[in-house]
């Protein structure tokens, strides 16, 4: 089953029933602490507020600096716009904001990421901020005010000024940008889209709310990991909102997880919101299989509504793909029992035990000297340990593979830039672990090589890929709820370059919740989540 097409599968109004399920599911996503409170909401706009303030004093200084007279108001020379699900309305209890800037010709791409970047590391109030211009989505990232930001940003070079109120949905604005500026125009632009698409915000940002919750309590919130990622779950929500227009949340996120546990997935069945159209010269970039066989390769296909057509799934491996349609299924089936009255909300939002699920285990190890170099090591690690996934799935022996979304940091001072995450598996037949060194090797040595060409990388950075059973991780998964009292101690060999020998290294090591990655190839940093 694919519901590929734009018209509604049903017309059915909400009942009494249909009311009272909702009440009680917003109660339970509530509960989880997903929602934002009043002192997160507040925060979040006065680092607004900042960020705006200094927006203007910016352009009043390169203004100056170019000798030219203040006949235009600073602001329309450069916007700030909030993105991501805060920009889509939807603010979490979490204190991070994804920005947009917006800028004329008087802010150049390269002023911005050196002039303004300068100006905010200055700022009172700010730390940890670091800049990746050459990014595929070059950004900035620094913690405000105690809140964690990425500032991407956007230059319109034919425009003098820029208006009070933009038309984002409109694709011709696009026409004479970089790569870049389109880029980091996407999401800001597909939230505006979306929200245009759907026939009710409210039920629409509500069910997006239960979606999200269910999917970190179930760890499938990762696009670096293959998994779902903001972005993705917002189209699938607006699609099933698209189908039933006038249903609750609680009727919606039934057909949420029907429709999508019946899905055929496969390029041939792409979820879209909108038909496609082809009145752009950007149509070159958009996903499209009878234009780019590449495209055939994608397992998942959620594409964005605004051009360039983006799969926000691309990083979807067989083994991911596997994970999340099973996820699909059981929510299904435990929302279902809800509706009979035969179960209640919390059943759906059941946390999933990592450890508890695998004999096997692969652990990656990354480590730097000190927190600039650690920061933008393991953004690089992490982001390709969905490379060693592919990788071990070639092995004949390994039917299954999945990523803890977890990642687990050390406490002690002595060992603090130190990082691990866990893949676990299921086999086939007999196991020896001398089938993986290969691919673990390979995996090593490309994301080094990597950090090599990207310039960035040193000798003091460490990685290390290593086979563990069942029994060497008890002791993680035996105090994975009380790491406060008790700090399991971890022994690995970390290689000191991959050509190099290796040294032993000890760290205790916490479990941290990790926040949904960004799209970089070398995300600057990495953050924790609630």
């Amino acid at each position: 089953m694919a519901y590929t097409g734009f018209e509604p599968i049903s017309l059915i109004m909400p009942t009494p029933l249909d009311v009272e399920l909702t009440e009680k599911l917003m109660e339970e996503v509530r509960s989880i602490g997903v929602c934002d409170s009043e002192k997160t909401r507040d925060l979040k706009a006065a680092v607004l507020k900042k960020l705006d303030q200094l927006a203007k004093d910016f352009v009043e200084k390169i203004s100056s600096e170019m000798g030219r007279a203040r006949e235009i108001p600073e602001e329309c020379h450069l916007k700030v716009l909030s993105s991501g699900l805060h920009g889509l309305g939807l603010p979490t209890n979490k204190p991070d904001i994804d920005v947009l800037f917006v800028g004329s010709r008087l802010v150049n791409r390269l002023c911005f990421f050196h002039d303004f970047y300068n100006m905010l590391k200055e700022k009172g109030g700010v730390k940890e901020c670091s800049a990746a211009p050459n990014a595929s989505v070059p950004v900035i990232r620094a913690t405000v005010d105690n809140v964690e930001i990425d500032i991407v940003y956007a230059e319109f070079p034919t425009k003098d000024t820029i208006p009070d109120t933009l038309e984002l949905r409109d694709d011709n604005m696009l026409i004479g940008l970089d790569v870049e500026s389109v880029r980091s125009l996407s999401w800001c632009r597909a939230n505006e889209e979306i929200l245009h698409l759907v026939p009710d915000e409210d039920n629409f940002r509500n069910t997006l709310r239960a979606i999200l919750a269910w999917a970190k309590r179930r760890h499938i919130y990762s696009r670096s990991f293959g998994f779902l990622g903001g972005d993705s779950c917002t189209i699938l929500v607006a699609k099933i909102c698209q189908l039933h227009p006038h249903a609750l949340p609680s009727t919606l996120i039934k057909a949420f997880f029907q429709v999508f546990s019946e899905w055929k997935w496969s390029w041939q069945f792409p979820v879209l919101l909108k038909p496609f159209t082809e009145s752009l010269a950007l149509d070159k970039q958009t996903w499209d299989p009878r234009r780019n066989p590449i495209d055939e390769d994608d397992l998942m296909p959620i594409i964005s509504p605004i051009h360039p057509r983006i799969n926000s799934t691309y990083n979807v491996t067989k083994s991911s793909l596997k994970i999340i349609k099973k996820e699909f299924t059981d929510g299904y089936h435990a929302v279902s029992e809800v509706h009979n009255d035969t179960a209640c909300w919390s059943k759906l939002f059941e946390e999933f035990n990592f450890f508890d699920e695998f004999r096997h285990f692969v652990v990656v190890t990354a480590g730097a000297a000190d927190d600039e170099r650690f920061r933008r090591w393991i953004g690089l690690v992490q982001s390709k340990i969905r490379e060693l996934v592919y990788f071990l799935e070639s092995c004949n022996s390994i039917s299954f593979i999945r990523v803890n979304t977890e990642h687990f940091s050390p406490v002690s001072q002595t060992d603090k830039y130190v990082r691990r995450w866990f893949l676990g598996f299921e086999t086939l037949r007999t196991f020896h672990e001398k089938e993986l060194k290969s691919h673990m090797e390979h995996y090593k040595i490309r994301t080094v090589g990597l950090a090599r060409s990207n310039k960035f990388y040193t000798e003091d950075m460490k990685l290390e890929a290593v086979y563990a059973d069942g029994q060497e991780v008890e002791v993680m998964k035996e105090e994975k709820a009380n790491f406060a009292t008790h700090i399991p101690v971890l022994i690995n060999r970390v290689p000191v370059t991959p050509d190099q020998g290796s040294r032993e290294i000890t760290s205790s090591v916490k479990t941290t919740r990790q926040r949904d990655d960004c799209a970089l190839p070398i995300p600057p940093k990495v953050r924790k989540t609630e």
